[in-house]
């Protein structure tokens, strides 16, 4: 608990591992809609590097 409590204090906004990996240069895609997964791993596979 005291651990969920120390990374509030540091990221009080959550952690938004999509936006850290977009801004290390790692390729992104937010999926919104539960209908988008699909799509999205073909889209992930076909790219060949790593995405978040």
């Amino acid at each position: 608990m005291q651990l969920i409590h120390k990374l509030e204090q540091i990221f009080p906004g959550g952690l938004d591992i999509a936006s850290m990996a977009s801004a290390m240069g790692v390729k992104s895609k937010r999926i919104t809609d539960p209908s988008e997964i699909k799509d999205s791993i073909h889209w992930a596979f076909s790219l060949g590097e790593p995405v978040v």
